[in-house]
């Protein structure tokens, strides 16, 4: 069956995650920012060729797609206010182009405002320009003046290009010598900044500054300023000192910005914000003094990122107050669940650095626990796999654990349920956090195993789950190696490798050490195996109506396996049903290694083990080497079993759980005398010679009325006709459903001779 025809792309399913069924439609924002850009980009190409009425129409109908899109609001923010800023410009100069002042001291003053205002010199160059084209052509000769003066404020002295020539004699006036490079004032305010003596001191250098024309956002050839200075210098007193010592930073900070400093500037191509800068320091006394002059707690970096992602990152010294967090809070984050560019909350932020104190106090203010990244992963999911020696996964299960009525019902599917033994003892809220971190322990441990497992096919690790190849181990050596390792993962291990040079051998000797040991790893991989990957959906119901938790993981894992291309894909043991790509790699492995190398025996279920008790006096099995679930019978039911062994004439004796078991070369097998034991044939799936092939050359052979067969659900109709070929009937009473190592759905069946 071809996957594509069940299941649903990752896309679809990364869109529904990502929003979460409400918020900003980050592809509408995409779409709304490339229709607003290449408005931008022709109004340009218009203005070079003079067609200044067709540039403002085009950048006209670039602000309102901005307008009219959620670009502003979104993770994309940043590159909206660049955007904006442009056609806020570019209109007000064709509008002086074409005599529309008012229109363009509008647009100019829109500019002026926008955060991206002061990012470089050129750019607020431009802007500067285009306002006094606007105030010089409404007869304002004095205020475009004062535009000229501002720009050589800002460190373009002498440059009066692109000004209106009325405005710059005016300008010329105001001019200054300066005498002192502005970089020297930067640097000393990042360096001398923590006493009462250096406050005065950068206090005297910036009277000098405004006696020379400067202002105080005045930015030198790197486009740093003053307060940039402060700002660092706090960061690298803090990094270098500690924190009270940073805190001495803050007076200098205060005084800039009393001065007159903007407190929503913007530094660099990331696009970092004052209050980003504030909050990369770590100091609570800068980031209190950034926020009361002013500062946008919710403004975004290029990674969309506010200040409380950023607050998050920095990992807290263990007996430390998440200060900064709470004072982003406290000033009114808009939304404490926004997401950055990369669909992280500041929860996942604070969870994936391993920050439990920050933990701790976002949930207390209504972080959503259950939010998830367009890749699938809950907070709690990358806390493990990032942070796992922290203790944010405690602080989540503490949280979750203390939920009560509404605020702890997750929407579960009724599977789900089911399989996970819900009971008024764990809330759905907890069970959900549960099963989170049972899928990224999963995963965790599949990676490894599979990196493992490439080894042993001289393959190069992934870094991914791998879904092998039916003929992957292509030969006894490489599966033995391939068993061993899957068994060792989960601590069922050999001291020595001894003679398992193939894979029974290496099934035997693991059953000489543990006992039980296929019974054990059964148990073993059923209590490690997120219950919700063992789902399988129709695909018209399955991006409809599934609980949003569930498609998450769904979409988790298969962002683990290496060439998913669908999130649902066919179950080899199953066709007709999709299962996760980790189901199938998980299949895919124990069909070539754990699976025959117990001969494809399956768990012995209870019902099968009553019936067994009570009717069976004895058992005769005919084998072709394992007979695992005979040596159960034998050593753990205590029924008296002899087993026999078939093998080609001459050949080595096959390895079999039963450590007295004959051996006998098949062209001697022609009876079998059972004294009144019933039969068992363990069948291996298929008709070859460990089939279906190996019931009839039994039976044909036994001498007794009762044959007890295990086979594969899919050999059913095969097995049944073989036996009542041969006069044996069904005994339904005595049926028992079960599965073996990987899943692969078997069963035992009692048939009696009429």
């Amino acid at each position: 069956m071809d996957g594509r025809g069940r299941g649903r792309t990752t896309a679809t399913f990364a869109a529904r995650v990502r929003d979460g069924g409400k918020g900003v439609d980050v592809v509408d924002v995409v779409d709304a920012l490339e229709r607003a850009g290449g408005a931008e980009t022709e109004a340009r190409a218009a203005m070079e060729d003079g067609d200044f009425a067709e540039a403002a129409a085009r950048y006209d109908e670039a602000l309102k797609t901005l307008a009219s899109s959620d670009a502003v609001e979104s993770a994309l923010e940043l590159r909206a206010v660049r955007l904006r800023f442009s056609c806020f410009v570019g209109l007000a100069m064709a509008c002086a182009a074409l005599g529309e002042h008012e229109r363009g001291l509008a647009n100019a003053h829109a500019a002026f405002g926008e955060r991206a205002f002061d990012e470089d010199a050129e750019r607020t160059r431009e802007c500067l320009v285009a306002n006094a084209m606007a105030q010089c052509g409404l007869g304002n000769v004095g205020a475009g003046a004062l535009c000229v003066v501002e720009a050589m404020r800002r460190g373009r002295e002498g440059d009066f290009g692109g000004f209106p020539e009325e405005a710059t004699r005016e300008a010329r006036l105001e001019t200054k010598t300066r005498s002192t490079p502005l970089d020297r004032f930067v640097m000393l305010t990042m360096r001398l900044n923590r006493t009462e003596e250096d406050r005065a001191r950068i206090e005297g250098a910036l009277d000098m500054l405004e006696s020379e024309g400067w202002c105080v956002d005045a930015r030198d050839e790197s486009g740093y300023n003053v307060l940039w200075g402060a700002l660092a210098g706090a960061r690298a007193t803090r990094e270098a000192e500690g924190t009270e010592a940073g805190e001495e930073v803050t007076p200098v900070v205060r005084m800039l910005l009393e001065r007159g400093a903007r407190a929503n500037q913007m530094y660099g191509t990331s696009g970092d914000s004052s209050l980003h800068m504030a909050v990369v320091s770590g100091v609570a006394g800068v980031v209190e003094a950034v926020l009361e002059h002013g500062g946008d707690v919710n403004a975004r970096d290029d990674r969309g990122r506010t200040a409380l992602h950023v607050a998050c990152e920095r990992k807290l010294a263990d007996d430390e107050r998440p200060r900064v967090v709470e004072l982003l809070i406290a000033a009114g984050a808009s939304n404490i669940n926004v997401r950055d560019a990369n669909g992280l909350t500041p929860l996942h932020v604070a969870c994936k650095h391993g920050n439990d104190s920050i933990v701790e106090t976002l949930l207390a203010a209504g972080a959503d626990w259950r939010a998830r990244i367009p890749s699938g992963e809950s907070p709690v999911m990358l806390a493990y796999t990032r942070a796992k020696g922290s203790g944010v996964i405690a602080e989540i299960l503490k949280f979750v654990e203390s939920l009560e009525g509404d605020a702890a019902v997750v929407e579960e599917t009724e599977l789900f349920r089911r399989a996970s033994g819900a009971n008024a003892s764990s809330s759905p809220a907890e069970r959900c956090v549960r099963e989170d971190i049972s899928l990224v322990k999963w995963c965790a441990r599949e990676q490894v195993l599979s990196d493992t497992l490439s080894s042993i096919v001289n393959c190069a690790p992934l870094g991914k789950i791998v879904i092998f190849t039916a003929d992957a181990f292509d030969s006894d050596v490489a599966r033995a190696a391939a068993t061993r390792a899957y068994m060792e993962s989960c601590d069922f291990e050999l001291d020595d490798a001894g003679e398992t040079k193939s894979p029974a051998s290496v099934a035997v000797a693991l059953y000489r050490k543990y006992g039980d040991v296929l019974s054990s790893f059964i148990r073993y991989n059923q209590s490690m195996f997120p219950i919700s990957l063992r789902e399988s959906f129709a695909d018209e119901k399955y991006n409809t109506n599934l609980p949003l938790d569930v498609v998450a993981r769904a979409v988790y894992a298969q962002s683990r396996v290496a060439d998913a291309s669908e999130v649902a894909v066919p179950s080899m043991f199953s066709p007709s049903t999709l299962h996760s790509p980790i189901f199938v790699a998980f299949e895919s492995i124990m069909a070539q290694t754990v699976e025959p190398s117990f001969g494809f025996a399956p768990f012995i279920v209870d019902k099968a083990r009553a019936w067994m008790s009570a009717s069976v006096d004895a058992l005769v099995a005919v084998t072709r080497g394992g007979a695992y679930v005979a040596a159960r019978a034998k050593d753990d039911m205590n029924i008296p079993t002899e087993v026999i062994v078939l093998r080609d004439d001459g050949a080595a004796a096959p390895a079999c759980f039963v450590e007295d078991a004959v051996t006998m070369d098949e062209s001697s097998f022609t009876k079998l005398n059972a004294n009144g034991a019933t039969l068992l044939v363990e069948l291996e799936p298929g008709d070859g010679p460990r089939g279906t092939a190996l019931l009839e050359l039994a039976v044909d052979a036994y001498d007794g009325d009762v044959v007890i067969v295990v086979n594969a659900r899919q050999d059913e109709e095969k097995t049944r006709a073989i036996l009542k070929s041969r006069g044996f009937v069904e005994r339904e009473t005595r049926r028992a459903t079960t599965f073996t190592a990987a899943g692969r759905p078997y069963g035992f069946h009692t048939y009696r001779k009429t």
